[in-house]
């Protein structure tokens, strides 16, 4: 996942760009974190963020 992509999802689910490293490289972060991440990511409407991204 790049830095953009990254950030974003940071900005979407209110956590930091170290949060959402850890979490993909499965290091360790709080629950709270944890369960907000995998409430974005499944509800994340991932084309509009690349849309968006694109615009950008």
């Amino acid at each position: 996942m790049g830095y953009i992509r990254k950030k974003k999802l940071a900005e979407l689910a209110g956590v930091s760009i170290t949060t959402i490293s850890k979490f993909f490289n499965q290091k360790p972060i709080r629950v709270d974190k944890f369960n907000i991440i995998c409430k974005t990511l499944l509800f994340l409407d991932y084309e509009a963020i690349i849309q968006k991204v694109e615009e950008e």
